[in-house]
């Protein structure tokens, strides 16, 4: 349910009468661990909350590629077992390499039904052999619908983990959900996914900010599942003794999937506020060239890049390439050297990087207006979730740059654009490059 990202980019302005200030959120820390932000607009016509785990693709175990996704089905299909709505209250899942995310947009007379779902998501630990197997088949159908479009990179990044990370020689993205038993399953989410530090909560639309703090600490006192004093809890990500990440080099390795697929990762530097907001510009003017580019090789959405790849073992710019099994992988790399050698360039088509700078500060000093989003979709059905996907892209910035929105202006103004460039010109070099090839093979 992103669909949104696109056009809520182009439609902020300096005020509005049913938005808040770009204080943006209201922030708490419950008593469990659990963080909650608030985004409070009086005029919204659904509640849109999210629940954030982190758990994903890059921090599955050895031998249990793509559980997390089989845990976001299984939460989800434990307490929901059919459709996608209940009660007023729409429902969603996505898995992504660093964290899941469980969604639901309410009516707002059912938003008290929504966030107790929330909580008895959470805190599921049973699960029955008949809907493992369901979901085992929903999973297998996804992959060959992707398979058949040519877009394995939600795949690639589980067997990247498995590989990169977790030292094995083999992905079975496939198998590893195939072949899970309840019982495994369930011992794998009560000691990864607790109620605790390390989860997050994001609310957006009418409810008041601390009828929300309120409502949710009823919930949580109710569950039977709590982080508190858990060693762990709520904490995602493993750290794997047998992990090259930065050391990998260029390599091959085989997954159970009848498709190719190419990854090349940078470390970018993180050591200050200003370099991981030059590694957040970096990565969107790479996603950005990427999307641009006309050669074969990358068009036709075949290839992505994110910044988003955090693990415990530290946070990668990776691009993602389906390619065929004749692909001149020599020849891709040229290419995508040669793209990332001017990704902070100027001229050509692409933005200055001033305003890619200015651009990045503007969505911490300006008020999204909300009505004007609303007129823009119309009668579609996004027109109802407007804020809470403005929450939650914004959110989704601040986790990925450890920045908080208050303080992105300043740090943009303190980024001088020689400086991104150095970066850009230090960390994305071939001698830098790590890859993994990816080729079917049981």
């Amino acid at each position: 349910m992103l669909f949104l990202v696109a056009a809520l980019s182009l439609s902020f302005h300096a005020a509005d009468v049913d938005a808040v200030s770009r204080g943006l959120f209201e922030r708490f820390e419950l008593a469990s661990g659990v963080r909650l932000f608030v985004l409070h607009s009086a005029a919204a016509p659904r509640e849109s909350i999210f629940s954030f785990v982190p758990l994903g693709l890059a921090s599955d175990g050895p031998g249990q590629a793509q559980w997390s996704h089989l845990v976001e089905h299984m939460l989800i299909r434990s307490n929901d077992p059919e459709g996608f709505s209940s009660g007023g209250v729409t429902l969603n899942g996505e898995t992504m390499a660093s964290s899941l995310r469980l969604d639901t947009y309410a009516e707002p007379d059912q938003w008290r039904s929504a966030l107790a779902r929330h909580v008895r998501w959470l805190s599921t630990r049973e699960f029955d052999a008949e809907v493992l197997e369901r979901e085992k088949s929903n999973i297998a159908s996804e992959e060959e619908i992707t398979l058949e479009r040519g877009a394995t990179g939600k795949w690639a990044v589980a067997a990247w983990n498995q590989i990169v990370r977790c030292g094995r020689e083999h992905a079975a993205v496939h198998g590893d959900v195939a072949g899970a038993e309840v019982d495994a399953l369930a011992a794998y989410v009560g000691e990864r996914v607790h109620i605790g530090p390390g989860i997050t909560f994001i609310a957006a639309g009418p409810v008041e900010p601390e009828e929300l703090r309120g409502a949710l600490e009823e919930e949580f006192a109710l569950s039977e599942d709590s982080g508190v004093g858990k060693e762990g809890g709520g904490r995602g990500k493993t750290v794997c003794e047998a992990s090259r990440l930065f050391d990998f080099g260029d390599a091959c390795a085989t997954w159970d999937l009848d498709a190719w697929h190419y990854l090349e990762w940078y470390a970018l530097p993180a050591r200050s506020p200003e370099e991981r907001l030059a590694a957040e510009i970096i990565a969107e003017r790479v996603a950005a060239s990427l999307s641009a580019s006309k050669e074969p090789l990358l068009a036709g959405g075949r290839a992505t890049a994110g910044s988003e790849i955090e693990t415990a073992d530290g946070r990668v710019l990776l691009l993602s390439v389906s390619v065929d099994s004749g692909t001149d992988i020599d020849g891709l790399r040229e290419v995508l050297a040669d793209l990332l050698a001017h990704c902070a360039e100027d001229g050509k088509g692409r933005m200055p990087l001033s305003m890619s700078i200015m651009q990045m500060g503007m969505q911490s000093a300006v008020t999204p207006n909300f009505s004007a989003l609303r007129r823009r979709f119309g009668s579609s059905p996004a027109a109802d979730l407007v804020e809470g996907q403005v929450a939650l892209g914004l959110f989704s910035l601040e986790a990925r740059t450890g920045i908080a929105l208050t303080d992105l202006a300043g740090v943009c103004q303190a980024l001088d654009p020689d400086s991104v460039r150095a970066i850009a010109k230090e960390s994305l070099v071939p001698g830098r490059r790590s890859s993994l090839l990816l080729e079917p093979g049981r």
